[in-house]
């Protein structure tokens, strides 16, 4: 009896994972936020639980033939970096000359 208790715990909790997993596009931060536990928890619950993600098996030779021309991929996102600017006051001495090596002694 308390072996199918923790076998049924087992997998409630491994469904819940994989589907926050997919959920979040396999983001382990953003799973374990929705999860509602810490993220090392959740690392230690996949390890435990040989939660990997599945990697998509590259089309056939065959496959590819078959549908007569070579597949269309998804456009690639780009994410441009964000640029700091450092904004500098006038009291700063940025602007009245405090770069130019002379000191104000």
């Amino acid at each position: 009896m308390l072996e199918q208790v923790e076998r049924a715990k087992r997998d409630a909790e491994r469904v819940a994972i994989i589907g926050a997993l997919k959920s979040t596009n396999w983001n382990r931060r953003q799973a374990s936020l929705l999860l509602r536990i810490d993220y090392k928890a959740l690392l230690y619950k996949m390890n435990r639980l040989s939660i990997k993600k599945e990697k998509a098996a590259p089309p056939s030779v065959q496959t590819l033939a078959e549908a007569g021309s070579a597949p269309s991929l998804p456009p690639q996102q780009v994410s441009l970096p964000v640029v700091a600017r450092r904004r500098f006051a006038l009291s700063s001495g940025a602007a009245a000359g405090g770069f130019s090596g002379e000191s104000r002694d």
